[in-house]
């Protein structure tokens, strides 16, 4: 598994709204190639989160985010103790790192990845995330 220490994003958790992953515009972005690396070289990855930062109103600070890809046609967000977990096939890890170069791009503070009836990447299984410019 490749470990990625340094992306300077951080993640918090909560039982009752899910996932907030949050960072500078190069921090994203440098997240969004993590995806895209690991979804196409399909090697698992491991990003070390920056958990230093206040947890509240959150319930956990996360210290890991696993990208683990796979050949399903959807993309799955989920908990682990201390960790966020992002599995799926190249195509929904491709489309996920796009979401967020278009978060980077465009004028919106933050963008939510949460499922929703007909959604077309997403797993009705995935964890709700905020993804928050700082």
């Amino acid at each position: 598994m490749n470990t990625r220490v340094a992306l300077g994003v951080v993640c918090r958790y909560s039982l009752r709204s899910g996932y907030e992953v949050r960072g500078s515009d190069s921090a994203l972005h440098r997240l969004a190639e993590t995806l895209l690396t690991s979804a196409s070289s399909r090697m698992p990855t491991r990003i070390q989160c920056d958990d230093s930062s206040e947890v509240a109103p959150y319930d956990e600070s996360i210290k890991n985010i696993e990208i683990a890809p796979s050949t399903s046609r959807s993309l799955q967000i989920s908990y682990a103790p201390s960790e966020m977990r992002i599995s799926g096939g190249p195509d929904p890890m491709r489309l996920l790192a796009t979401n967020l170069e278009a978060l980077i791009a465009g004028d919106a503070p933050h963008i939510h990845v949460e499922h929703y009836p007909g959604h077309f990447y997403l797993s009705d299984r995935s964890v709700p995330v905020v993804v928050t410019r700082t």
